[in-house]
């Protein structure tokens, strides 16, 4: 669990998956992926993000974020990505004051 500002730092290129967890409570962003200098990869699974005062998930620069069965809900915004994120379509995104960008359903392989 990541609540009330814990923050995982990453390397400049990382493959990251975040499994069952919950990020909630934190005063600004719930998970924020800035790509500088390499690409982030982020794959979230069966989590969730919630009650944060700033966005759920926000990626800005090289960064992807990758979703299934992730809780996005009751934040002050749902998804900003400056990429598109990518959805494998069972996730729960609702209830945000604003819900953001909408995630790119691609499908289980």
């Amino acid at each position: 669990m990541l609540d009330r500002g814990a923050v995982p730092r990453l390397c400049p290129v990382s493959l990251v998956t975040v499994d069952r967890s919950r990020v909630s409570e934190n005063n600004n962003h719930g998970t924020l992926v800035i790509g500088v200098g390499g690409a982030i990869d982020v794959t979230i699974t069966g989590s969730v993000v919630t009650q944060n005062g700033g966005t759920a998930l926000f990626a800005t620069g090289n960064a992807t974020i990758r979703l299934a069965g992730t809780t996005v809900a009751q934040n002050a915004v749902g998804i900003s990505a400056l990429n598109p994120v990518e959805s494998q379509g069972n996730n729960f995104i609702f209830g945000n004051a604003t819900e953001g960008d909408v995630p790119n359903v691609v499908g289980s392989k």
